[in-house]
């Protein structure tokens, strides 16, 4: 491979994935190469409830209280709650369309949210 390889002839490039690349002006490799992050989400920094600061994106280790509540509104959004707590505090957790999650965010269970 060279700098100057078409972005279609990498491997694990397809055409829908090729495409969304052009729109972004990545034609080449080397253009892929030196394609860099509008930001950087550092999730590594793990913060108490009690020391989130209130409305800022944070990420937590909580454990989960409640069942999931799962509810359909009329305008067809899904969306699950639970309470988590770390010892520290409370709060209650809401995911949008993610049907999937009332099975795997159960009762007791840790996680780790960022939100």
């Amino acid at each position: 491979m060279h700098k100057d390889t078409p972005i279609t002839d990498l491997k694990g490039i397809g055409k829908a994935r090729a495409a969304m690349f052009v729109s972004l002006g990545i034609n080449t490799a080397e253009d892929l190469l030196y394609f860099f992050p509008r930001r950087y989400e550092n999730r590594g920094a793990v913060t108490s409830i009690a020391e989130a600061p209130d409305g800022e994106i944070c990420s937590l280790i909580v454990t989960i209280d409640t069942n999931p509540v799962e509810r359909i509104a009329r305008s067809g959004l899904s969306y699950t709650k639970v309470t988590a707590n770390d010892g520290t505090g409370t709060l209650e957790i809401t995911f949008f369309n993610q049907r999937w999650i009332a099975k795997s965010v159960t009762k007791n269970r840790v996680f780790r949210v960022y939100g």
